[in-house]
């Protein structure tokens, strides 16, 4: 699923929407539902940035691990 965080520019076959960033800790619940696909949760305290994945509804880390 390729989502276009940049609304700006509207590409034809794609979903146009916002994504949201998020900050909070690594302790915190990911909430799933109603999260726009490419969205982006920093945990502060440890650095870990994590992408939300809308086809499969899951926080994917950069570390390779899931949340």
């Amino acid at each position: 699923m390729i989502t276009n965080a940049n609304p700006a520019v509207v590409l034809p076959g794609i979903q146009n929407v916002m994504t949201a960033e998020l900050y909070g800790l690594s302790t915190d619940t990911k909430h799933t539902l109603e999260i726009p696909n490419g969205s982006v949760f920093i945990e502060i305290d440890t650095g870990n940035v994590l992408f939300f994945n809308g086809s499969t509804s899951t926080w994917v880390s950069t570390n390779n691990s899931e949340a």
